[in-house]
């Protein structure tokens, strides 16, 4: 393993260059370092981990601010750069999506978002939910959670009791204690309604990544 310098790039068509602040892993990562997706994803070094990345707009290239809707100093976040050129090195090569940071949220947390948050919406999105259903969150997603909540859904989750007043906060209607056993028996039968706003982690009303209309190029000084 080597830590070697990478240089800064230069924006282009269509891109934004971003002076990163925080980055995020997630599994997918630790499936590229520890080389089980050779198969599907060929290695090629130098590799650099990393899906999510926040921190501030530096340059823009022609045709990044119709594309990606950014302007200097702007504070973003991105997700989904090329597989070997992550968000953890001294730049990132370009993600597929960019949007403005979440108000209110530092760049750790920001940087948290995008990769985990657009999953939990495109999940929640496909099973086409309406308002007043029943649905099952086994795992208690922050993400999944509060999304369901929003489109009037009634969620029971699992998740450990320690962790019950979190979720309820999130906008669980009912959380069963996976180390007890009988989740079923734990459900409170009617599932109570629940009324006002859920806490909210921050997720971005943007554009998904993937959707074509900005890049960004991250980089750490």
């Amino acid at each position: 393993m080597r830590l070697p310098d990478l240089p800064v790039p230069e924006v282009t068509e269509g891109t934004v260059l971003v002076k990163a602040q925080a980055a995020a892993l997630n599994p997918v990562d630790n499936a590229l370092a520890a080389g089980t997706m050779a198969q599907m994803i060929p290695r090629q070094y130098p590799l650099v981990l990393g899906r999510d990345a926040a921190g501030t707009v530096e340059a823009i290239g022609p045709g990044g601010h119709q594309r990606g809707g950014r302007r200097r100093g702007d504070r973003a976040h991105a997700a989904d750069p090329p597989v070997r050129l992550g968000t953890l090195g001294h730049h990132a090569l370009p993600a597929t999506a960019v949007t403005a940071k979440p108000a209110g949220r530092d760049f750790t947390t920001a940087a948290a978002i995008p990769l985990a948050g657009t999953a939990a919406l495109a999940a929640v999105d496909a099973i086409g939910v309406k308002p007043g259903q029943v649905i099952l969150v086994a795992g208690a997603s922050a993400y999944a959670v509060p999304l369901l909540a929003a489109r009037g859904a009634a969620i029971v989750t699992t998740g450990a009791a320690d962790d019950s007043a979190r979720l309820t906060r999130l906008g669980a209607a009912a959380v069963a204690d996976y180390t007890r056993g009988d989740l079923a028996g734990q459900v409170p039968r009617p599932i109570p309604r629940r009324r006002g706003r859920a806490d909210r982690p921050g997720l971005p009303r943007t554009r998904r990544p993937g959707d074509g209309r900005g890049t960004a190029r991250w980089h750490r000084r």
